[in-house]
């Protein structure tokens, strides 16, 4: 086993031993940040959640678009150009991208059968 494979495991038991309190319904998807020790959370309450290891509160609240239902998926987006971005899909298909800094959408990805 690598060391990095190791820390990234001590990283996520570590981390996840407590509640994700904040969410009001069942969390969908977490991603783990390759270089940070942050977590992004989505929920069936319509939010993404920003989370800093060692912090029981959450960094940063993003309200997510409900016309396309709850979000269902969430990524960090490894950007070469510096700037900080995160991916959320939706139930109907619907990606949008956003700014981590800002919380505004930057794109929207439509795939077949989703309106704008």
């Amino acid at each position: 086993t690598s060391a990095a494979a190791s820390k990234g495991s001590l990283f996520f038991t570590s981390w996840f031993a407590r509640p994700l309190a904040g969410h009001r319904n069942a969390v969908w998807s977490l991603s783990i940040h390759p270089f940070k020790s942050q977590v992004l959370s989505c929920s069936a309450d319509g939010f993404v959640k920003l989370w800093q290891q060692g912090s029981p509160a959450c960094l940063a609240t993003y309200g997510i678009d409900g016309d396309h239902g709850p979000p269902t998926s969430v990524d960090f987006i490894r950007c070469q150009s510096g700037a900080v971005q995160f991916a959320v899909g939706h139930v109907n298909g619907l990606c949008v991208i956003f700014d981590l800094e800002t919380g505004k959408a930057v794109n929207r990805i439509l795939t077949s059968g989703v309106s704008a």
